[in-house]
């Protein structure tokens, strides 16, 4: 049977802290490509709680738990600077567009796109189902680029997923004052299976992303759908298991 090697796909920077967690400092290298979470946002809590099981933070087991409770209890606290959310339609400023998003039930980070910018510069976009004029979200001139994006959705047996995506390097939208820009985002989850033979065996890995390439975790009923593999020779299964990955 070979001998697995899995190559993760990491969704936050790996972190070796001592017992005094400094969770602004580290958390700040995150936010790059996670943006600040906000507990009043619908699936943010969520997404804080995968800190306490998250293969990203190190290291693991109780050696791990004090960095991954600090950094828990100060992102759902109220210490943190955050985004402007903007949760439903306004009547724009002079300097301000409308902006039209594809995604219906949750929200979009955009970030100013020079960089540079405080966290209290970027803007959260919130919807619930909002149509038509509703829908429309008022926000400053200028060009913006996507940092994360949360898509919620109810199958027909009544199961409520999420799509978690987020990345240093999304779609851009230039937004002009008196007018309206549509922001398209590409919902579809790629996974790209990856497995190739080294010196110990076998080496298996997996990405899995969404619009513009960002990485992307998939969550149904609070849970992260696990990605699964099996590693066979003609009818027979020499292995099987699962691979992490968000």
């Amino acid at each position: 049977m070979p001998v697995l090697r899995l190559t993760f796909v990491l969704s936050m920077l790996v972190a070796f802290l001592p017992s005094q967690v400094d969770a602004p400092a580290v958390f700040g290298r995150c936010a790059r490509c996670h943006g600040m979470p906000d507990t009043a946002v619908v699936g943010d809590t969520e997404w804080i709680g995968r800190i306490a099981s998250t293969a990203c933070v190190q290291p693991a087991g109780a050696a791990g738990q004090p960095t991954r409770k600090g950094l828990m209890e100060w992102l759902g606290s109220k210490s943190p600077d955050r985004p402007v959310v903007v949760g439903s339609r306004t009547q724009p400023k002079a300097h301000e567009g409308l902006v039209r998003c594809s995604v219906s039930h949750g929200s979009v980070l955009l970030v100013p796109a020079g960089g540079g910018g405080e966290v209290v510069d970027q803007v959260r976009l919130v919807f619930s189902g909002e149509r038509g004029a509703a829908a429309l979200r008022a926000m400053g001139e200028g060009e913006w680029m996507v940092r994360n994006y949360r898509v919620h959705r109810q199958d027909d047996r009544g199961r409520k997923w999420q799509l978690w995506g987020s990345g240093a390097r999304g779609r851009r939208i230039q937004v002009k004052r008196g007018e309206t820009v549509r922001l398209d985002l590409d919902l579809a989850v790629t996974v790209k299976p990856m497995a190739k033979p080294s010196k110990k065996g076998l080496r298996v890995g997996l990405g899995v992303s969404g619009d513009s390439r960002m990485g992307v975790t998939v969550i149904r009923e609070g849970d992260r759908v696990p990605a699964r593999y099996v590693v066979g020779q003609g009818d027979r299964v020499l292995t099987s298991g699962s691979m992490a990955y968000g």
